[in-house]
């Protein structure tokens, strides 16, 4: 549900501005120019389904449908046409933030900041909801339901993110109020939306604008970073929703703030203008470990001449991390190998070509495959791993046989980690994936594969087990 990445400037194929598509899928990275005429500037949202299909795109003021026309409801988003001031892009990072229902997969609930005017820049002042129907108009989707009021207050802008609750099926939306250390959690169940709030950290006292918030893939982190508020970096319980243990750094040169953890939760990396950073999550004096394992070499594109500088970023189902420019380059920057201390972790300054400029629009999707943590009182859904796997095995494989995608099904310790290696019939290695016990499942993309026998060996801390997988095309 994650591996598109939509971006670009004006809409419409156009080599230099117009927008394009990028999807990220295993060792892939494959962009092409986009025929949409929707433009970005820093908020998108990307709806897929569980299969991997695109089904829907917005840009915080229109929301398309997958034959990229607008949706039946999709110009009813925004409430306030004149924030966006006639270019029909929405300039709010994180400005939008995408979950399916609860218990309702052909639904899709949209958060959304909706911003009026605070001097200098647009400022949130409440947060709304809209709600997607994947079923209505013949299967293109409608937003029967939109500009929900949810909470009436200031808001940093953007920064908007989420996780899953520690049940496994309901949600946790986060948004950060307007210079301050409080920050809005909204519980998102099959039949209601509970809000609360906690004041935790060190507050922003200036402006709350071109951040960035994530949360860690196994949940137990928040970290978020803003060009005036440093770095804030707080523990999470998903069963109740509290944060703890609020760290703060200060970082020179921020400007900008982008914010990623590794794979594994157990790095995070933030982005400066200049400089990238890597933090080491496991050690009980975090921010002594520090270090700067990237920094501007002053590369400018040949395009626009814009510089391939660092801002916000996404950690991609390839598990690399792209790091986009602050301003219209076309390079982006990647980490290779993010779960690797210092220099190994292996960046790449604007090593990929996007095709056409980007202006800030990155990615901002949850974990949507996060399970429930399995032996304790939040998972009280009997959503664990003993009711998904029907037998003794730790792993199983579907569709058997497969065509385009194969999942990969385990129950893993959230701690752990296990190596996916695929050989066809005369031995020869075709595909090793690394998998983490914050998962219970992984897509791997088995398109390109002939047709023919396959054999799927999973080797974990205390296990192997050998799988026959068959592919037709």
């Amino acid at each position: 549900m994650d591996k598109y990445w939509m971006y670009g400037y004006q809409g419409g194929i156009n080599p230099n501005f117009g927008q394009a598509l990028a999807i990220i899928d295993n060792n892939t990275f494959q962009t092409n120019l986009y025929p949409s005429d929707i433009n970005y500037a820093m908020t998108n949202a990307i709806g897929s389904d569980s299969s991997g299909h695109l089904l829907f795109y917005a840009n915080g003021v229109f929301l398309y449908n997958r034959f990229d026309t607008l949706m039946k409801g999709g110009d009813s988003i925004n409430a306030n046409p004149d924030a966006y001031q006639n270019s029909y892009d929405w300039n709010i990072p994180q400005g939008l933030f995408l979950i399916p229902f609860p218990n309702q997969s052909h639904k899709y609930i949209m958060f959304q900041p909706q911003a009026f005017f605070i001097f200098p820049f647009w400022g949130p002042q409440r947060l709304d909801y809209h709600i997607i129907d994947m079923d209505a108009e013949n299967g293109t989707g409608e937003v029967v339901s939109y500009q929900n009021p949810l909470i009436n207050d200031v808001f940093a802008a953007g920064m908007l993110t989420g996780v899953k609750h520690a049940n496994g099926r309901d949600w946790w939306v986060v948004a950060k109020k307007w210079l301050s250390n409080t920050y809005y959690k909204i519980l998102v169940t099959p039949d209601t939306m509970i809000v609360s709030n906690q004041s935790i950290g060190t507050p922003t006292d200036t402006i709350d604008f071109t951040g960035q918030a994530a949360f860690s893939p196994d949940g137990k982190w928040y970290a978020r970073a803003d060009m005036h508020g440093g770095v804030e970096i707080l523990q999470f319980d998903r069963c109740n929703g509290m944060f703890g243990n609020p760290i703060h750094d200060v970082i020179d040169s921020m400007y900008c703030g982008g914010v990623c953890f590794s794979p594994s939760s157990k790095l995070l990396y933030i982005s400066t203008y200049l400089h990238v950073y890597q933090y080491n999550l496991d050690d009980t004096n975090m921010t002594s470990t520090k270090k700067v394992v990237a920094s501007f070499d002053g590369f400018a594109s040949p395009m626009l001449q814009c510089y391939g500088t660092f801002y916000t970023s996404w950690l991609a189902p390839d598990d690399k991390i792209y790091i986009i420019a602050q301003n219209c380059c076309d390079y982006v920057t990647v980490i290779n190998s993010p779960d690797t201390l210092d220099s190994l972790c292996n960046i790449t300054p604007h090593s990929n070509w996007l095709i056409t400029i980007n202006t800030w629009t990155i990615p901002n999707y949850p974990n949507y495959e996060l399970g429930p943590v399995p032996g304790t009182i939040c998972d009280s859904l009997g959503l664990g791993y003993e009711l998904v796997f029907k037998n003794k095995n730790k792993t199983w494989i579907s569709p058997n046989p497969a065509s385009d995608n194969l999942y990969i099904h385990y129950r893993l310790q959230t701690n752990e980690h296990a190596t996916v290696t695929i050989y066809d019939a005369l031995g020869i290695h075709s595909l090793t994936k690394t998998v983490f016990g914050y998962f219970d499942n992984v897509q791997i993309d088995v398109s390109h594969f002939n047709t023919g026998i396959y054999f799927v060996q999973i080797k974990g801390k205390d296990f192997i087990e050998n799988h026959k997988l068959i592919v037709g095309h």
